[in-house]
């Protein structure tokens, strides 16, 4: 706990270091034994490698239970998959990322609009960060699901990224690998009623989909985590 609390401090008050380098980019390509090839953003300036937008379940449709995801091949394509591309937020309003840096006290840093697309059905991705110095070693998983009160938020918002996170576990010579968790958020993502007229079916769809996204980190991470 007391590591947790060091790194998550840390990840705050370095945030806008980690954005000033993040130019300094290439690529890194992954073959995962069961997610098949991967490609990660590598970036030297934080001794970190990102796969973003990685899918951890499918969402058939509107107020449906997700479905787990340990394989990219219902996306249908032999090309590998591109984790260098932020994957889909949550449908919220359109200041978010605006609001939620007022509150935390944080300044709004300057990022592309790939990182705020919404999607409803495709909102079910993360981002594992892990360190580029400690490749195929087994390391720590820590699993991490923004705030917002259920309303607001994502793992693509500038003051989540957690490259500082990672970065600072390594320097402290306590590596670790980090698992943020973007889900379904407001009435989307917690709607129960009869109306809807699945009795199997019961709501709290975003609590559905952490629970998907931790069935998914118990399989074998990118990056020995």
């Amino acid at each position: 706990m007391k590591l947790l609390r060091r790194l998550l401090s840390l990840s705050l008050i370095r945030m806008s270091s980690s954005f000033s380098s993040s130019s300094s980019t290439s690529t890194h390509t992954l073959a995962h034994p069961t997610l098949g090839l991967i490609l990660g953003a590598l970036s030297k300036p934080t001794n970190t490698i990102q796969y973003r937008g990685l899918p951890y379940a499918r969402v058939p449709g509107r107020f449906r239970d997700p479905i787990l995801v340990n394989s990219l091949t219902h996306l249908h394509t032999s090309a590998p998959f591109d984790g260098t591309k932020w994957g889909h937020i949550a449908i919220q309003q359109l200041d978010a990322e605006e609001m939620d840096a007022k509150i935390l006290n944080t300044p709004v840093l300057s990022v592309g609009k790939e990182r705020k697309e919404m999607d409803e059905l495709r909102c079910a991705n993360l981002v594992v960060t892990t360190p580029d110095s400690e490749r195929g070693k087994k390391l720590p998983v820590i699993v991490w699901a923004h705030g917002g009160a259920y309303k607001v938020g994502s793992a693509n918002f500038a003051a989540y990224d957690t490259v500082n996170i990672v970065r600072h576990s390594v320097e402290i010579g306590m590596p670790v690998v980090v698992i943020s968790i973007n889900r379904r958020l407001n009435s989307l993502g917690s709607t129960a009623t009869p109306e809807l007229g699945r009795s199997t079916e019961s709501g709290n769809w975003l609590l559905k989909d952490e629970k998907c996204a931790l069935e998914w980190v118990c399989c074998p991470l990118p990056e020995g985590g």
